[in-house]
């Protein structure tokens, strides 16, 4: 039983690490470099990746990060997971809990690649920082296990469907276009749009894990 539990524990460290990784083309050996030198911080700090509606941890970041015209691709700086999130609300007043988040978000460094990983771009913090925290939601989450859910029957929950749901909004103005990240604490809900007089597109973003960039060609 003890050697059944040790392999489970193994495989889902494995699966974890692996997946926190964002493998790099080996044209690419020099971008993490590149970024470093731009934002020393960064590497700590992680990354939240972004792409098209396929994108994912380890080789799939590469293959899913590009999308427009001229197609480019981006990481806003890791600042917490969804988990992460919910576990400060519940346990923070709200006049603290809307400082912190605003302070936390506000350090939020985007990294722009462009021309098939050749080049990359370290912008600012966020012009903007929005952060949405319904007051009804968070009197019924704080220093309360009671279920958070957005559901249909709310009896006994606290549900986004009724109390609203949190949101953290960040702009960046790139030379003729807004970038704007919007994080939700919810898998599978945040996403960066990128604004131009060309139009919009819209890029999916992982929150939840830290990740880092790793070349292929380190292996």
């Amino acid at each position: 039983m003890t050697k059944t539990l040790l392999v489970v524990a193994v495989v889902l460290f494995v699966t974890r690490a692996q997946a926190a990784e964002l493998r790099l083309p080996p044209s690419a050996r020099t971008l993490p470099a590149a970024i470093a030198a731009a934002c020393p911080e960064c590497d700590t700090t992680g990354y939240t990746p972004c792409g098209s509606p396929d994108v994912q941890w380890g080789t799939r970041f590469a293959r899913h990060a590009f999308q427009g015209t001229p197609p480019r691709a981006y990481l806003p700086t890791f600042t917490m997971t969804g988990e992460d999130f919910r576990t400060l609300a519940r346990a923070t007043d709200y006049p603290t809990l809307l400082t912190t988040l605003q302070t936390r978000f506000a350090k939020t460094r985007l990294v722009v690649i462009e021309k098939a990983f050749e080049n990359a771009r370290v912008l600012p913090p966020p012009t903007t920082v929005a952060v949405t925290f319904p007051a009804p939601l968070h009197t019924c989450i704080h220093e309360s296990d009671r279920p958070w859910t957005c559901c249909s029957d709310c009896k006994n929950e606290c549900c986004e469907k009724s109390l609203g749901s949190p949101t953290v909004q960040l702009s960046w103005k790139d030379a003729n276009e807004t970038l704007t990240f919007h994080y939700s604490h919810t898998i599978g809900v945040s996403w960066l749009s990128r604004k131009s007089a060309r139009g919009s597109v819209r890029y999916a973003c992982l929150t939840d894990a830290k990740g880092h960039l790793r070349s292929n060609a380190a292996q």
